[in-house]
């Protein structure tokens, strides 16, 4: 367990590196991206295959998850009170055990994230596939996944990129 001196050390470090953060997501912002975080696309899908399988009785497992999900939830609320850190996980993991496991922490979230990701994506394509039958499902796949590129940052950098590179053109143009 670290001494007090080294929490503090630590969490100045922390603290330098979230330099220009902003914490202004509100009660009810936060509870909406933890019910969309939770109740996915794959989730339902899932939930068929299992009932289907394991019957009615699969809920329990069902219970059981969510109870170990409230524990989990209710112990990194506790620290994210306690330390307030952007990079919850891997925050938490330095803290309190070493760098190693931090790192393992990061990536292992990533690993799980990427994952999640790719699971949502092939069951909305799923689904979208028995609405619309003509279109193959991997169309859908690639919609869903360009989707929010296009919507957000990644069509601004498209197009910033274009216009410095339409601009850089120009300017050797000028100076040949």
């Amino acid at each position: 367990m670290p001494t007090e001196a080294e929490l503090r050390e630590a969490l100045s470090e922390v603290a330098a590196l979230e330099k220009g953060l902003r914490r202004q997501l509100s009660a009810g912002q936060m509870a909406m991206v933890a019910v969309g975080g939770s109740i996915g696309t794959g989730l339902l899908l899932g939930s068929a295959a299992a009932i289907e399988i394991a019957g009615p009785a699969v809920i329990l497992s069902f219970l059981l998850a969510a109870f170990i999900s409230w524990t989990v939830t209710m112990a990194l609320g506790e620290l994210a009170s306690m330390h307030p850190a952007a990079g919850s996980f891997g925050v938490y993991g330095d803290l309190y055990l070493n760098h190693w496991a931090g790192f393992i922490s990061r990536a292992g979230y990533w690993a799980a994230i990427s994952v999640s990701i790719g699971a949502e994506v092939v069951a909305s394509a799923t689904y979208m596939a028995y609405w619309f039958r003509s279109v193959p499902a991997f169309v859908w796949g690639i919609l869903f996944s360009a989707g929010p590129y296009l919507q957000g940052s990644g069509f601004q950098q498209l197009v910033t990129t274009g216009k410095v590179l339409r601009s850089g053109s120009k300017q050797e143009q000028k100076i040949a």
